[in-house]
């Protein structure tokens, strides 16, 4: 854990590490992390062939598509028969307990199991249109890579902002900075674009896409505020 602290009127960071540390990297100034960020951000935005092919992706997932189909069927069955379930239990309730079916401690641990259950269902993301998870793609890398610019010719202050939207953790450790992309940022550390595997890539772009339309409005928000 780095620490700032001021030395001849600049910002610098340090840690007092154990001695069988393994990062020997133990002090740095603000415009060396800054260059480090930024560094890192000229690299989270799609290249003109990962565009390319997220074009030509909806043409060739038919069967991604039937996938996402049976899965938004099943998560309906699913909440329709917690529903249900539930709804016998309230329907019930006097018979089920004066039976011995159930105790009272028992019929109230069984109803809040339904609704954990059916509230957990409904925050499930619904499936979504594949068009519009490439479209949505496509603008956040164009997004993710203006901002770049933008952090670039910023001061200080602002480049905290862009930072502190993009990433939700910074380690360095040996003059190499690695993260942890903030909510739709995280679709940039994702291995399979780079390993070929477009459809575990694509299924994970559809699983974080909500995740990357809160992105697009925090950076859309920014752009408005900081634009002349």
């Amino acid at each position: 854990m780095y620490t700032p602290y001021k030395q001849k009127g600049q910002i610098y960071y340090g840690a007092k590490c154990e001695q069988n540390c393994d990062n020997t990297f133990r002090s740095f100034n603000k415009p060396y992390i800054e260059y480090m960020i930024g560094e890192k951000m000229a690299k989270m935005h799609f290249t003109e062939h990962e565009i390319e092919q997220i074009k030509n992706a909806e043409h060739d997932y038919s069967a991604l598509k039937l996938q996402f189909e049976r899965e938004a069927e099943s998560l309906e069955r699913q909440k329709t028969k917690v529903r249900d379930d539930l709804t016998y239990l309230r329907d019930n309730k006097l018979t089920l307990l004066k039976s011995g079916a159930y105790s009272p401690e028992d019929y109230q641990k069984e109803e809040l199991d339904l609704v954990k259950k059916l509230n957990f269902l409904n925050e499930v993301p619904k499936p979504v249109n594949l068009k519009e998870v490439l479209e949505t793609t496509l603008h956040f890398s164009e997004l993710s890579k203006n901002v770049h610019f933008t952090y670039l010719l910023g001061k200080t202050p602002q480049r905290e902002v862009i930072t502190s939207l993009m990433f939700s953790e910074l380690t360095l450790s040996d003059n190499d900075l690695s993260y942890k992309g903030r909510n739709g940022f995280r679709i940039f550390e994702s291995p399979f674009m780079s390993l070929g595997a477009p459809k575990e890539w694509f299924s994970e772009l559809v699983r974080n896409h909500h995740l990357i339309q809160t992105s697009i409005a925090e950076l859309e928000e920014l752009v408005k505020n900081h634009s002349p």
